[in-house]
This record gives C-alpha cells, structure tokens and sequence, in this order.
C-alpha cells in the first residue's frame, strides 16, 4: 500500500490595474477613503515548489518507506501556447509549469485608508474572480486517462493584500 501527498504552490508576479470608486469622508483633517471596483492583471515571472511525500508499506516484509522530495521551478509564461505543426506542445513547454496558468487575470479590488493633508495611506484587497488553471486546456491536448487526472475542474484564482503610501503633489491646501 502506498499513500503519497503532493503540495504545490505557486507565486506569480502580476502587474495590476485597478479601477476604483472612491469615495472620501471627511473628519477634521483627517479624510476616510474607500474604493471598490475590477482589476485586470498580467503575470510578469513566477516559481512553483512541488514537496511529494510517499509512505509505503511492502505487504510481505511489512517493512514501511516513506521518501520526500521538493523542488523548485520558474515558470516560463511565453510557451504557454507554442505548438509544432501537429499541433503538440513544444518538447521544453512539457517540462514547465507554463501549462497550468494563463497569464491573464481579472477580479474585483477593495480599499480603505486615510488621507491627511498630503499624505494617504491605504490597504487594498484583490480577489480573482477568473480561473488561471490552463490544466483543461492541457488535459485535452494530451486526452489523459482519468486515473492520471488531477481533477476534472481544477479551479486556481489569485488574491493578494497589500499596503500603500502616497503624497499628492501640488494638492491646493491639501483638500
């Protein structure tokens, strides 16, 4: 019998663009902000980090193994969609994790901060709404068998939190 756990986790380096609504109330002066709106995204570089862990137990002897490997690799985004003549992926696009996300992104943005005189500092949300899996797109290329399948709908979505500090130049009186 034989028990293995994957983890997989990927970082990607995206280039965002939001699109807020924001809005200021103000208390003294010091001013409340909030936005809400879409982002678009395009991923720049990225890495995966595999860790497989195996424990096996030999029937027989009743002796058990357990091995673990972990491993690094960049994802290369450009062979995403590079195909021979036969359509089949290119030999160096297998070997890379290029096929399992698709550079572009979408989702919605949500901020909140502060303002006084010249200054703002702010906390943003992102939540992807759009699926980067490629895995489909890789499945029926290559028609797996089910047993080698991951899942039938694998679902991979990006989020991120982030801060920020601004000054506003040339603000008259720091409205």
């Amino acid at each position: 019998m034989v028990t293995t756990q994957t983890r997989l986790t990927y970082q990607a380096d995206y280039l965002e663009l939001p699109i807020l609504i924001m809005g200021k109330f103000t208390i003294g002066k010091v001013k409340l902000l909030a936005g809400l709106g879409p982002y678009i995204g395009f991923a720049l570089a990225g890495s995966s980090q595999h860790n497989i862990s195996s424990n096996a137990l030999d029937i027989n002897t009743e002796i058990r193994r357990k091995t673990q490997t972990s491993f690094t690799r960049i994802i290369n985004w450009e062979e995403f969609d590079e195909f021979d003549e036969n359509g089949f992926p290119l030999q160096d696009a297998l070997s890379d994790e290029s096929w399992y996300l698709k550079r572009l992104d979408a989702g919605l943005t949500l901020s909140t901060g502060l303002q006084v005189g010249a200054f703002q500092m702010g906390i943003l949300w992102t939540k992807g709404i759009r699926n980067i899996s490629g895995y489909q797109k890789f499945k029926e290329q290559f028609n797996f068998p089910s047993f080698l399948r991951y899942s039938d709908n694998p679902k991979i979505t990006n989020s991120a939190f982030s801060l920020s500090l601004a000054y506003i130049f040339g603000l008259n009186d720091y409205e």
